[in-house]
């Protein structure tokens, strides 16, 4: 309700550890982007969790992340971006498995 008093239904991504809340926000009939959030040592969600929540992102752990799970993410049509990126190596290794994005605490690391 927050999002849509605040017309920000399409520039949002939700993100959660929890397929349940997830699978409650797809419900709505103006459902905000949704986002998979995985800790380190995870693999992309399974392409039933994708279709089923129609999953706009994964948001991985970037510590120990590698190009073959971005593949397997971008073959199930998934955006990756993985967290929390503070280092400027870190930032190049992730960008050169061609991620879609980063998220950080330091959004000046980015300019770099």
């Amino acid at each position: 309700e927050l999002l849509r008093a605040r017309g920000l239904i399409d520039t949002v991504i939700v993100s959660s550890f929890d397929s349940r809340f997830l699978e409650r926000l797809c419900r709505l009939a103006d459902a905000p982007a949704l986002a998979w959030i995985s800790r380190r040592g995870i693999a992309p969600p399974p392409a039933s969790l994708v279709r089923e929540l129609d999953l706009y992102s994964w948001h991985p752990d970037h510590r120990g992340l590698e190009a073959p799970a971005v593949a397997t993410a971008h073959g199930l049509g998934l955006r990756v971006f993985p967290w929390t990126v503070n280092r400027q190596s870190e930032i190049r290794r992730l960008l050169e498995m061609a991620v879609d994005g980063i998220i950080s605490d330091d959004p000046a690391l980015l300019t770099g």
